[in-house]
C-alpha cells in the first residue's frame, strides 16, 4: 500500500469537513507516530460532524459504529475511520459506555481517551498539533501514563492494562509509578472483563512488533501473566526463564506456536479453547506438540514424512527451532530433510499413495483392516528405502511376504 496516496486521501477528508465548517483532525496513534518521527499508514480522523454529515459529504461511506459516531469512509479502495468528538459516561463492565454524548470538544474527546501519547490531535492542513493531555511532553521523557486516573481508566476498559504493557515496549517508555500501580491493583480483573478475542489480539500485536518477550517479562512483574496463563502459576523460575528465553529467540510471526513455548502439552488445548483460537492456529499447536513428542535425531524417515505434511507443521518447527541451541541449523536441517522426502510428504497430504487402494483392490484385495494396513506398510517401506516405483515396491512387499 502506498503512503502518499493514502495521506492525500487523508488530508482531502480533513479538507473537505474543514471547509464545511466542522472541525478535523488526524488523531491518536497516528500523531504519536509523527512526533516520533516514524512512517504510518494507520490514519484516523476525528471531526465535529455527526456521523450522518459526515455521510452526506462521502456518499460512499459506510456506518460501523454509528451510536458511538464512527463512519468508515471510502476513497478509491481505501477505507478511513472517522469518528464524532465524544464524551463517554460510565463504564458499566469494564468494556464500553453506559451512553455517549456526541456534542463534545476535542478537548474532552481527548481526555477521555487512554494514554497521554494517543491523546493528540494533528490538523495535516494547518501542520499543527493539538495536545490537551501533555502527551507531547511523556513522549519527550518517554514517559507512558493515562489521561487521568489511572484506576479509573482501567475500570473502564481493562483491556488498557494490557496495552499499556505493549506501549511501554513498543516505544521503550517508562510506565509512570500511579499507572503501573494501577496495573499491579487491577490486573486480576482482565481475564472477566474482556473478550478471549481481544487479549490474543493484543499478544499477536506483541508479538508481530517484536516486543512479545519483553511484555512477557512486564506481565510476569505485574502478575497479569498468571491471570492470562494461570498453567504458569506453579512454574519454577529456571522453567519459566527457560521458556521466555526460547520466545525471544523466536522470530517468526505464529502466535499460537510462540505460545507453545510458554505452555506445556497437557494445557495447549485448554488455552486453545480460553482464546478460542482459529482452525489454522490450533493446527500449529497441535504440528508443535507433534513434533515435540516424535521428532528426534534418528527417526525413521516415513515417521518424519507425516510430521513434515501436517498442516502448519513450518510454524511449528520454527517455534521448536527457538528452543535449540542453535535454532538456525534446527531449521536448515529440516527443511533440507523435507526437500529429500517431498515425494512422499506429497503423498500423506494428498492421500495418494504409491500404491494406494485402487492397486491393492486390483490385487484382489477388499476394502477393510488389511487394506489399510497394507497401504501404510507399503507406504513405510517406500519412504525408509527410497523406492519411488510401483512395480519394484510390489516386489519387496511380496519379498518381504507382507503381500
Amino acid at each position: 500500500m502506498k503512503r502518499k496516496p493514502i495521506k492525500r486521501f487523508a488530508r482531502h477528508i480533513v479538507k473537505t469537513l474543514q471547509e464545511a465548517g466542522y472541525t478535523a483532525f488526524y488523531a491518536g496513534g497516528w500523531v504519536r507516530d509523527f512526533l516520533l518521527g516514524k512512517e504510518s499508514d494507520d490514519i484516523d480522523i476525528a471531526t465535529s460532524a455527526h456521523p450522518e454529515e459526515v455521510m452526506r459529504l462521502f456518499p460512499h461511506s459506510i456506518a460501523v459504529g454509528v451510536q458511538f459516531g464512527v463512519v468508515r469512509v471510502r476513497i478509491q479502495g481505501h477505507e478511513f475511520e472517522v469518528a464524532t468528538f465524544r464524551s463517554d459516561e460510565q463504564y458499566i463492565d469494564g468494556r464500553r459506555p453506559s451512553s455517549i454524548s456526541l456534542h463534545a470538544s476535542p478537548e474532552e474527546d481527548a481526555k477521555r481517551r487512554d494514554f497521554t501519547i494517543n491523546g493528540m490531535f494533528y490538523d495535516p492542513l494547518h501542520r499543527k498539533v493539538y495536545d490537551y493531555v501533555d502527551g507531547k511532553k511523556d513522549l519527550e521523557r518517554k514517559i507512558l501514563a493515562t489521561i487521568g486516573s489511572p484506576r479509573d481508566r482501567f475500570k473502564e476498559d481493562r483491556l488498557r492494562m494490557i496495552r499499556a504493557i505493549r506501549f511501554k515496549n513498543v516505544f521503550h517508555l517508562k510506565a509512570e509509578k500511579t499507572t503501573w500501580n494501577a496495573i499491579l491493583e487491577e490486573c486480576s480483573h482482565v481475564v472477566a472483563s474482556v473478550s478471549p478475542e481481544r487479549i490474543w489480539q493484543e499478544l499477536d500485536k506483541m508479538l508481530q512488533k517484536g516486543v512479545l518477550y519483553s511484555c512477557l517479562e512486564d506481565m510476569k512483574a505485574c502478575g497479569l501473566l498468571f491471570h492470562l496463563f494461570p498453567h504458569l502459576k506453579n512454574a519454577s523460575q529456571t522453567l519459566l526463564q527457560e521458556a521466555f528465553e526460547a520466545v525471544k529467540r523466536y522470530k517468526k510471526k505464529s502466535l499460537a506456536a510462540a505460545v507453545c513455548l510458554i505452555t506445556p502439552d497437557g494445557a495447549r488445548e485448554a488455552v486453545a479453547e480460553k482464546f478460542r483460537l482459529s482452525s489454522k492456529e490450533k493446527a500449529a499447536m497441535t504440528a508443535y506438540s507433534q513434533l515435540e513428542k516424535k521428532l528426534t535425531p534418528r527417526q525413521r524417515k516415513d515417521i518424519l514424512a507425516r510430521l513434515y505434511a501436517l498442516p502448519e507443521v513450518t510454524s511449528a518447527l520454527e517455534a521448536l527451532a527457538a528452543t535449540k541451541k542453535v535454532p538456525q541449523s534446527f531449521v536448515r536441517r529440516h527443511k533440507e530433510k523435507q526437500k529429500e522426502l517431498s515425494f512422499w510428504i506429497n503423498q500423506v497430504k494428498t492421500r495418494k499413495f504409491l500404491l494406494g487402494g485402487k492397486e491393492f483392490k486390483a490385487l484382489g484385495i477388499p476394502s477393510g483392516k488389511r487394506l489399510g494396513e497394507l497401504i501404510e506398510k507399503a507406504f513405510s517401506l517406500s519412504c525408509n528405502l527410497g523406492v519411488k516405483n510401483k512395480n519394484k515396491l510390489l516386489s519387496l512387499l511380496h519379498k518381504q511376504k507382507i503381500l
